[in-house]
């Protein structure tokens, strides 16, 4: 062999050792579902580890197949919600559980195919001056050891000390949002360091992840993030508003939709306002559904009363019931605590550490009052239970037979299911032509039967502000 060929061939054989060495070194991740239009995820707000693992059988029985964890690393100390929001370090270290908890918690749920998705705070980091974490970590406000110095914030250009001009994208993606230290997501050991949170997250069999105030990150530097992650992770962000558009967003990750918030407040807040609202021309208008997370209401929007809640029972049961039966998005139910004070978190013990969640009886929208810290349990409720399986059955089927009368609206999901709402305060007794194959089918909110005759029509008494749901796979 000549010398130019030995040199060729030595370079290939150190190519070959060098792609061997990556690969040896290159990080190994538990395998994830991205989540579908016919999958139904739940937000566990401010449930602890041990709870969310102990009610994981009973999300897969009812037919979750993903549950949103609250922000699980060490965060400032006190007994607000909002306290989860403002990370001091990324240990699992917190009111919810430790990381041995955490990991015992995604081991349970994984076993009985329930997927954990996790919110992660991205853009900043606590706005105290200075402090301890609940771990026992020291932080100034833009100190926090090991992990970030001052110059790994961002100063903001527009001469504020936080956003003021919220149409001003440059102001929400580089001021301080609410006094938080802001992150600069522009440099690369920052946006490595989120990454590596990430990435610990994901080896520890986490599936995706609800990202935080993802507006006020510029989405080319979300995604460079995002990048670093496998390909099966699923993203779902936080972009409220009109600027930045939404649709920066699309391309590496899903979106929650506000404007649907709105929507099933504005349908359901009254009387009667469901007619029309199964228009396929009206959801072609909204977000891509592929894109697209619905949802009834969430940790902030029960708070400052732009999303329906517990509190107004029979409302949220049908528009969580609505959310289940319509073709777009995918959907997210929502489970949290009873509380009169906007800012308080669950019940902690005497550790810090909250008991295991014990949901309340009788649970369903006609429990009645609730004591401060009680656990809802919303995901439990029969109506969200029964429109689960209706979902899953009529995948997604297109609209059919639309049926109004009076405050009744109804309609089909091509042959495979049909739900009738009444929104009213009186009982509805109603003949409807549906396309259903003829036999006799159990109600998916009642339990009760409901006969379709060989013409296709059913004969239906529909509670006020109740509904009534059959499909192909509730027949007997």
């Amino acid at each position: 062999m000549t010398k130019p060929l030995r040199r060729i061939a030595a370079a290939l054989a150190a190519t070959a050792l060098a792609a061997l060495s990556l690969t040896s070194c290159a990080p190994s991740y538990p395998a994830a579902t991205p989540i579908t239009t016919n999958s139904v995820g739940v937000q566990m707000n401010m449930w602890s580890f041990d709870s969310i693992a102990a009610e994981c059988p009973t999300l897969a029985t009812d037919g979750y197949d993903w549950a949103l964890v609250s922000p699980p690393q060490e965060d400032i100390q006190g007994s607000e919600w909002w306290d989860h929001y403002q990370p001091v370090s990324y240990m699992i270290d917190s009111s919810l559980g430790n990381e041995k908890q955490f990991k015992a918690m995604i081991a349970a749920c994984n076993q009985v195919g329930v997927e954990i998705m996790v919110d992660v705070v991205l853009n900043h980091m606590t706005g105290q001056m200075n402090g301890q974490g609940f771990a026992g970590t020291e932080f100034t406000k833009y100190e926090f050891p090991g992990l970030y110095a001052t110059d790994d914030f961002h100063s903001c250009p527009t001469g504020v000390d936080q956003i003021q001009d919220w149409s001003n994208v440059e102001e929400i993606q580089q001021c301080e949002l609410l006094g938080l230290a802001d992150l600069n997501t522009g440099k690369q050991n920052v946006r490595d360091q989120l990454a590596k949170f990430l990435q610990g997250l994901r080896k520890m069999g986490v599936s995706g992840f609800r990202v935080d105030a993802a507006k006020h990150i510029a989405a080319s530097e979300l995604k460079q993030i995002i990048d670093q992650l496998p390909s099966d992770t699923t993203f779902i962000d936080e972009v409220i508003g009109e600027q930045p558009p939404q649709s920066d967003y699309y391309a590496f990750s899903h979106v929650f939709s506000f404007d649907w918030i709105t929507q099933m407040h504005n349908i359901f807040g009254s009387n009667g306002l469901l007619g029309g609202s199964a228009d396929q021309s009206y959801f072609d208008m909204l977000s891509p559904s592929d894109k697209t997370v619905t949802l009834v209401s969430n940790h902030d929007t029960e708070r400052n009363g732009s999303g329906l809640t517990y509190q107004f029972a029979k409302q949220f049961n049908l528009a969580s019931a609505f959310t289940l039966a319509v073709p777009y998005g995918k959907p997210m139910m929502y489970s949290s605590y009873a509380f009169s004070d906007t800012d308080a978190g669950p019940i902690q013990g005497p550790d810090g550490y909250q008991p295991k969640a014990e949901c309340v009886a009788n649970v369903g929208p006609d429990h009645g009052t609730y004591a401060d810290g009680e656990w809802v349990c919303q995901h439990r409720w029969p109506a969200i239970v029964g429109m689960i399986a209706f979902h899953k059955a009529v995948g997604d089927a297109k609209f059919t037979n639309i049926w109004q009368e009076g405050d009744g609206y109804g309609f089909g999901r091509g042959k495979l299911g049909y739900v009738a709402f009444n929104t009213g305060d009186t009982a509805i007794a109603a003949t409807i032509k549906t396309s259903m194959p003829a036999g006799t089918y159990t109600d998916r909110i009642s339990g009760s039967d409901v006969v379709v005759a060989a013409d296709g029509t059913m004969q239906v008494n529909v509670a006020s502000w109740s509904a009534v749901a059959i499909d192909v796979k509730s027949k007997k």
